[in-house]
Formats: C-alpha cells, structure tokens, sequence
C-alpha cells in the first residue's frame, strides 16, 4: 500500500508536508438583515438572511418559516455590487443584496465566498488516480503555479441520511488527518 501511495503521490509532484493552499476551513453560519431592491417603488426592502453551511435562506420579516428564496451555494457564485452590496447568481435567479454599512457587505461577501468555494476555482482537474466509497482521487494542477497535486474530492450525497453517515466519515478522517505526522500527509 506504502508504494502503491508514494508513487502515486510522486506522479502529482508531491512535495511532502504540504499546507493547505485554499481552502478555507470554518463552518460558515450566519443570519442577519440585508436589503434588496424592490420590484414597484425601488426602495429597500428589509429581508432575513440565513446561510448554514452550504445552504442560503431568504425570508420576508413577516414570514420566517417559508422563505422567499432559497438556494444550494456550491451551485452559486457571488461578486461584490458597489460598497454595501454583493450579488448571488444561482442557477436560476441572480439576487442582489445590500448591507448598511459597507464593512458589513464585506463580511457577508466573505462569508459567502467560503460557503460558494470550489475546488476547479484553484486546481484544473485531470486523471484519476483512485476511488474509494465515499471519495476519489484526481490530479490537480495550481492554476497559478502549475504544480500538480493529488486531489481528494469527496462526493455529497443529497439523501439527508446518507449525508449525515458521510458527514460523520469526514469528520473523523479530518480528525486523523489533523493527528497525522507524516511527510507525504497534508497537515490539517
């Protein structure tokens, strides 16, 4: 198994104990008010804003069980609008979104960014070089600097129950990672 993982580390360019280059690993959980442009007078119209995980909430005041719009953001991009603004284009609807002040509008926008991060937005993804039950290995070149990697990419199921034994599987390979002390072991 030792051989079979060296080689195959080696044919990405492994350079042993690498850190983590992009990824940004927090649990994104906020809720609070922004504004959006309303559709008969243009005024701001006060809305709750709930994002937990990879999922986003959009709720009138009045109502916050059912909400106006709601959305998966690893679907999603989000840029900024002017100061106090960002926008979310979802698949099927682009939505923008204003805060008070602009220091606001820019933890939102960070926020969101985390939530809406992709792996091809950092490594073009080539061959693979594994697969197991609940992931698979590719090659993954920087874009900026044109190293190669091996990429672990980790399949979601959308079935809640699936998700949640998934979810436990990760953690705990996260948790072995992060104890792991080994050169050719990404340091979590």
């Amino acid at each position: 198994v030792w051989r079979g993982c060296r080689r195959r580390l080696e044919e990405c360019g492994g350079k042993g104990r690498m850190p983590l280059r992009y990824a940004k690993l927090e649990v994104v959980e906020k809720t609070g008010w922004l504004y959006k442009r309303g559709k008969r007078f243009k005024g701001k119209v006060k809305r709750t804003v709930v994002v937990k995980g990879d999922k986003l909430q959009v709720f009138d005041p009045s109502d916050r069980k059912v909400p106006k719009f709601e959305t998966s953001l690893i679907e999603c991009s989000v840029e900024p609008a002017g100061n106090d603004g960002l926008t979310i284009r979802a698949p099927d609807r682009v939505l923008t979104l204003y805060a008070n002040q602009s220091e606001d509008a820019k933890e939102w926008l960070r926020l969101l960014e985390v939530a809406t991060q992709k792996c091809e937005d950092y490594y073009e993804l080539g061959k693979e070089l594994g697969k197991g039950s609940f992931a698979r290995v590719v090659v993954g070149t920087d874009k900026k600097t044109g190293e190669r990697f091996a990429v672990k990419i980790l399949e979601k199921s959308s079935d809640p129950k699936k998700f949640q034994r998934q979810k436990e599987i990760y953690m705990r390979e996260m948790k072995i990672m992060a104890k792991s002390d080994h050169d050719n072991v990404v340091r979590l």
